[in-house]
């Protein structure tokens, strides 16, 4: 096991969204302060410096002023014109050092601070400081060892002229101190605010990383308190509209499909269970009938009659069951392809003639054009073929069932429509519920059937976006079949 996952394994708040925010924002917020704070050292001190070499300029040019040669060559300053200066210096006066050199280098006068020592010019400074008449440079306490100076000092070097006397090169040095100590105060100024501020920033972080995460916190605790009987239950939405919300709206809008599905299968299972219940209790109790006495040939025919009835309703329902368990699993269960829709028709027509001619129906086809369509080909069958077989169960003797095809404006409609009983207005409503019968028999003829074969077309219209309705017009029953054309 690795360092860093036991360490994780001994603190999971480490491995927490608020954890994360918090480090997100403090490293953020410090590296803007540490970039900041060092921009601001660095422009203090540039400042400081420029300020300070001002200063040592002014003092520079007051003692250039200060220096008088006699007619005999000797060289003195005059203390009163630097006692009666009212500008204050940032360093000290009486730790300065100065020294009076001709132009070709040679020492003239030094200040008694210097001792036996000398400030240092180079061949290079002096010709930099002959053409621009002013040159500053810092020297460490290194150079120095011998006077065993507390700070490094800085050195101006202008050219003065005496009023009685040749041009002379000043060299002024005065410690740098005051500016040092700055700097040491900055540092530390630095060293210990920054960590205080983002310790300061972390709580504060963590603090309100936690209080905009209460909401998901309530979002989390209420969905795991949210059981399978309990699917009407919703998590939380927040007021705010933030990403949150947006996350709550989700959730129940998964939870609301997903109590859909079970409501669904709980309906699902009950009808099929009572649809099944009744035609396999038939077949159980003529079973027991059977045997309970011989039989004769004409009462085994009735049986066998009977029998096969009920076998053919509970294969019929099984199929309508299966396919409304596919139809109900959503477009993931499409097999779109481009397919020929008079064709369809076709193909169910002849499926349906036979049975429409037992029963004295005759189906009558009138297309107008060839259609192409995008869908599942093999429900549009189921679809058309529930239309059809519903109103040859339904329509008068002797009477056709027509079955048409036409557009309209980018829609391709398929018309079913019959003679016979009037369809009532008050089952209008439920006319697409699952095994609702509006007319369980016609005239004094039971209508076999499970009641799902308009609930399956319907289902099947919906998903793959057609509309499918119902018009009356006293006895003539029409069901017309909207989906988009292909083109």
């Amino acid at each position: 096991m690795s360092f860093r996952t036991d360490f994780r394994r001994k603190w999971p708040q480490l491995r927490s969204l608020r954890f994360r925010l918090m480090a997100i924002f403090v490293g953020f917020f410090g590296t803007s302060l540490i970039f900041f704070s060092s921009f601001l050292y660095l422009s203090f001190i540039k400042n400081h410096e420029t300020e300070f070499d001002v200063a040592l300029y002014n003092y520079a040019v007051d003692v250039g002023r200060s220096i008088d040669v006699n007619f005999l060559g000797s060289i003195r300053l005059t203390p009163k014109i630097l006692a009666t200066s009212e500008k204050v210096f940032p360093f000290a006066l009486g730790e300065s050092l100065l020294q009076l050199r001709t132009l070709d280098g040679q020492s003239l006068a030094r200040s008694e601070t210097l001792r036996d020592g000398s400030l240092p010019i180079t061949r290079t400074e002096r010709e930099e400081l002959l053409a621009s008449r002013t040159f500053f440079k810092t020297l460490d306490t290194e150079t120095f060892r011998a006077f065993k100076l507390r700070s490094a000092y800085r050195v101006v070097m202008v050219v003065v002229t005496p009023p009685m006397g040749p041009e002379m090169i000043l060299q002024v040095a005065v410690p740098m101190m005051l500016i040092e100590r700055e700097k040491r105060g900055l540092v530390s100024f630095f060293a210990v605010s920054i960590p205080l501020i983002l310790l300061a920033a972390a709580a504060g972080g963590w603090y309100f990383a936690d209080k905009a995460l209460d909401p998901f916190h309530a979002i989390v605790a209420k969905a795991r308190e949210i059981r399978a009987d309990q699917l009407s239950e919703r998590v939380p939405v927040p007021t705010e509209r933030d990403e949150i919300r947006d996350l709550a709206e989700t959730l129940n809008a998964l939870l609301e499909r997903i109590e859909k599905a079970f409501r669904s299968q709980e309906t699902f299972v009950a009808d099929a269970s009572h649809q099944l219940r009744t035609p396999l209790a038939i077949l159980q109790g003529e079973f027991d009938l059977m045997r309970s006495r011989d039989r004769s040939p004409e009462e085994i025919r009735n049986f066998l009659d009977t029998g096969s009835q009920e076998v053919i309703y509970l294969s019929r329902l099984v199929h309508n069951l299966l396919v409304l368990a596919r139809v109900d699993a959503g477009e993931g269960a499409l097999s779109v392809t481009q397919f020929r829709l008079d064709e369809a028709v076709l193909d169910v027509i002849s499926r349906l003639e036979k049975m429409a001619r037992t029963r004295g129906v005759r189906l009558k086809p009138h297309f107008e054009e060839a259609f192409e369509v995008m869908g599942d080909r093999d429900l549009t069958l189921v679809l058309i073929e529930n239309l059809v077989d519903n109103a040859i169960k339904y329509s008068a003797e002797n009477e056709a069932v027509s079955c048409r095809l036409f557009p309209r404006g980018d829609q391709v409609v398929f018309e079913v429509s019959n003679r016979g009983q009037p369809f009532p207005e008050e089952a209008k409503p439920k006319l697409f519920e699952r095994f609702f019968r509006a007319n369980p028999t016609h005239g004094k003829e039971k209508v076999p059937g499970s009641g799902l074969g308009l609930a399956i077309a319907k289902r099947i219209s919906d998903l793959q976006g057609g509309t499918l309705r119902l018009e009356t017009d006293g006895d003539q029953t029409r069901f017309v079949y909207e989906m988009r054309r292909q083109t």
